[in-house]
């Protein structure tokens, strides 16, 4: 039984020793692309998150203002000490590189914990090591690596508890201060721990009570968090505008592609934004520019009139289903089919700014750039390992994974909760996500050894 196999069970699991080696061969392997991104990745996201950190532009939660507030704690520690903007920065960047390091030891050791075979414990140390697009992503200033960290570490934490008769005190109070942190770091997050609680609770019916207990704790402490601290601190939340890329990417189809639209439904798009140049300004892979040309014209009519704008696209939809369709598939297609081409971890160095934030390598050399540049460009070409670079293979692994176990008895079925969160995530993006980006799919991605490890153990126990 899975229970029998899981980190529960000391007598599989190394422990500390593994994590720490696992994490130290993980930095060590990391550490050249610091050195040549010295002081870190930033692009613009980052700047605008470092704009509030400096005072520049008041705190706001577009960005998860946790995390901007654990860049201004690293980078004013850095400040203190070397009173150097770009040395403060690379304090936050080496304070990343630890904690992504740690939690590529831990999923490690759990790994070889549930499996208890050297051979997949070496391959998910190579692939956190090794793929480059770990190196770059762990030294980029995006609220998406230590996210895909928590979540990761959300994950083994399931794993531990599922594997127990009963949980400890301290196994409920490490996942509630964990699920906070993971519903606090991505705004899908939040409503992805909200479809995964009734899962969950049912995954510990044994303990359904303490469950109920912890799931209520951590929703009501997000909620006093998102509302009455953070407007009684001044932080400014996302306009409504920024959650509607879908919809709005879908009206916009129908109007680019000509096709009827009613009087009175056309007066209504009209008092919101200026329809001149939507041809121009809509990109079939890129919602930023219709939702920019909202903001440009009356996003306030379209929140002080939900259900007429609702009605609106529901009208749509029935007239035009197939430009609907086409418009989904054009923007987040690439989430769950494999074969969409874009590129991962290629990013260097620090946007162009005023605060004077460069970027200062501390290596270099032709050689080890063309060396870093066949690294990253090898998952373009090679078939298998390319496959890798690809959001699409993570949604497959995750679905066939969850299904492969949900056929199985109702104990190993319960494994399934431990991947819930990443799975949750990566669906709220088919019908929410701005773009096709590698780094949202991120916590599935470096999940991906500890549901892909249960499940082959769960196949090879029926064999």
């Amino acid at each position: 039984e899975f229970a029998a196999k899981s980190p529960a069970d000391s007598r599989f699991v190394p422990g500390l020793r593994i994590v720490l080696i696992s994490a130290v061969i993980c930095f060590l392997c990391w550490l050249p692309y610091f050195l040549y991104e010295y002081p870190g990745i930033m692009t613009a996201d980052s700047i605008v998150q470092y704009e509030q950190v400096i005072g520049v532009n008041p705190w706001s939660n577009h960005h998860p203002v946790i995390h901007t507030l654990l860049i201004s704690f690293f980078y004013n520690i850095g400040m203190m000490v070397t009173g150097s903007a770009n040395s403060a920065i690379a304090c936050y960047t080496v304070a990343q590189m630890i904690f992504m390091s740690v939690c590529a030891g831990v999923a490690t050791n759990t790994v070889l914990a549930i499996t208890r075979r050297n051979f997949h414990t070496f391959l998910t140390l190579a692939f956190f090591a090794l793929v480059p697009f770990n190196a770059v992503f762990a030294v980029t200033i995006w609220k998406d690596v230590p996210f895909a960290g928590l979540v990761m570490l959300l994950s083994c934490k399931l794993i531990g508890m599922i594997g127990k008769e009963k949980a400890a005190i301290t196994d409920w109070c490490i996942f509630i201060i964990l699920a906070i942190l993971v519903s606090l770091f991505r705004s899908n997050a939040w409503y992805a721990f909200l479809v995964f609680v009734p899962f969950f609770i049912w995954s510990f019916y044994r303990e359904w009570k303490k469950a109920l207990g912890a799931a209520l704790i951590v929703i009501i402490v997000v909620s006093v968090i998102k509302g009455p601290v953070m407007n009684g601190a001044g932080v400014l939340q996302p306009d409504f505008t920024e959650s509607l890329s879908l919809p709005l990417q879908q009206i916009a189809r129908v109007l680019v592609d000509e096709k009827e639209v009613s009087k009175e439904d056309m007066e209504l798009i009209e008092a919101v934004i200026d329809t001149t140049y939507i041809k121009e300004l809509y990109a079939p892979d890129f919602a930023d520019n219709i939702k920019e040309l909202v903001r440009a014209g009356h996003p306030e009519i379209l929140e002080n009139n939900k259900a007429k704008y609702l009605g609106l696209w529901v009208r749509l939809f029935f007239k035009h289903p197939l430009e609907y369709i086409f418009a989904w598939y054009d923007l987040e297609g690439g989430y769950f089919y494999p074969d969409v081409a874009y590129e991962v971890g290629n990013i260097d160095g620090i946007m162009s700014n005023s605060y004077g934030l460069t970027s200062t390598p501390l290596i270099g050399g032709k050689a080890f750039i063309k060396a870093k540049e066949i690294f990253i460009k090898l998952g373009s070409f090679v078939p298998l390992y390319g496959m890798l670079w690809s959001a699409g293979t993570y949604f497959w692994l995750l679905v066939i994974s969850t299904v492969v176990t949900l056929k199985k008895g109702k104990e190993k079925r319960r494994a399934a909760i431990s991947w819930l969160m990443p799975m949750a995530t990566t669906l709220t993006l088919l019908i929410a996500a701005p773009v096709v980006d590698f780094r949202y799919v991120y916590g599935a991605v470096m999940t991906m050894p500890l549901y892909v490890s249960i499940c082959g153990m769960i196949i090879s126990d029926d064999k």
